[in-house]
């Protein structure tokens, strides 16, 4: 999924119960790559996922109009059409191997 022209995800999904629909966002990384370096501190590789979710918290943020209005025509897709209300923040994923 794109946030404007900014950025990328690599998966997103649409999620819903009783309280309301959700967007997962998921930035996936090689499973080769180590979380930690020799010294304990995070990796350059989980340094750079823990950015890239920053960055698309920032742009949600910033441009949440055009980002509610993006993702209502992406629901209108899906069978969660009838659910218009986004109650809950989006939920951030990142998954290394």
């Amino acid at each position: 999924m794109k946030f404007g022209k900014e950025y990328d995800t690599d998966f997103a999904y649409l999620n819903s119960n009783s309280m309301g629909a959700w967007w997962v966002f998921v930035e996936i990384e090689r499973a080769d790559k180590p979380l930690f370096n020799k010294n304990g501190d995070l990796s350059s590789c989980l340094s750079h996922a823990l950015r890239q979710i920053t960055d698309w918290k920032a742009w949600l943020k910033d441009n949440n109009e055009y980002a509610q209005n993006t993702f209502n025509e992406l629901q209108e897709n899906t069978e969660l059409h009838r659910i218009t209300q986004f109650r809950r923040e989006p939920k951030f994923l990142i998954i290394i191997g």
